[in-house]
């Protein structure tokens, strides 16, 4: 997974394939914090796995995810490969939510339960949330969908949508 997330980040870093490969790979690595992000809440995730000393080092990253970006990942969350953040302040996904490939998120987005909730939101390929939105309880979130700056979404969205508003409504099908 970690792969194919460096192979977005990339294509976002250098279009047009210019630069030597592994000046891409110590630029991304060291400068570009989005990736830095992704990286540790993958490393959170695997580190979970681990019995006896899994808690403590998954605590020492979700510190210092939390002290660097401001942002708090459950590491018990599903998070598809290609996963891309480019600015990664303010971020929040609770409990077990599941997001697919190919997935953007902006900075401030909130996903999760929500207030005495019982299920996760499902989020599907390809889906960007723009600054600010939520998502909150038992939603699902088709392909494609695009979810406006600002927007509170607490009902399912269907795949190929731009939704916006408080409460989210359909604003535009996609192509």
């Amino acid at each position: 997974m970690i792969k194919s997330d460096f192979r977005r980040y990339s294509r976002a870093v250098d279009p047009g394939r210019k630069r030597p490969r592994v000046f891409l790979f110590l630029l991304i690595l060291f400068l570009n914090p989005g990736f830095q992000f992704v990286l540790l809440c993958r490393l959170q995730r695997w580190v979970a796995t681990i019995p006896a000393v899994g808690k403590l080092l998954r605590f020492l990253l979700w510190y210092v995810t939390t002290r660097q970006f401001c942002c708090d990942v459950d590491p018990h969350a599903s998070i598809g490969p290609g996963f891309y953040v480019p600015h990664p302040i303010g971020i929040v996904i609770g409990g077990k939510v599941r997001i697919g490939a190919e997935c953007t998120l902006l900075q401030n987005v909130t996903i999760g339960r929500g207030v005495g909730g019982d299920a996760d939101p499902v989020i599907g390929d390809r889906v960007f949330l723009y600054t600010g939105a939520v998502v909150s309880g038992a939603v699902t979130i088709g392909d494609d969908a695009q979810i406006g700056a600002n927007s509170v979404v607490v009902r399912d969205v269907p795949a190929a949508t731009f939704v916006g508003g408080v409460p989210a409504r359909t604003i535009k099908l996609l192509p």
